[in-house]
């Protein structure tokens, strides 16, 4: 796979068991709501493309943020979204 496009994101700790393990154990509805809207606007970035998306957890230590990519200020964790097509 090439990439062809990345971007940084902080993604809220309590949306990583369901967005890399499909585990929604104690997620609410609104968090729910965000953490689906987020995934949905990488899909729509990615059709526009034309490639594919793929969310990788690059640190290793949470922190807090009152900017994290969805939702209320919490811990996050550094993440990177790539876009990318088969070669």
């Amino acid at each position: 796979m090439k990439t062809i496009a990345k971007t940084n994101v902080k993604i809220p700790t309590y949306a990583l068991p369901l967005i890399f393990n499909a585990d929604n154990t104690g997620i609410n509805d609104e968090d729910m709501k965000n953490i689906l809207d987020f995934a949905n606007a990488m899909q729509k970035i990615a059709n526009r493309l034309h490639c594919l998306y793929d969310i990788t957890q690059i640190g290793e230590e949470e922190y807090f943020t009152r900017h994290p990519e969805f939702g209320s200020a919490c811990n996050v964790m550094d993440c990177v979204v790539l876009f990318m097509r088969p070669e």
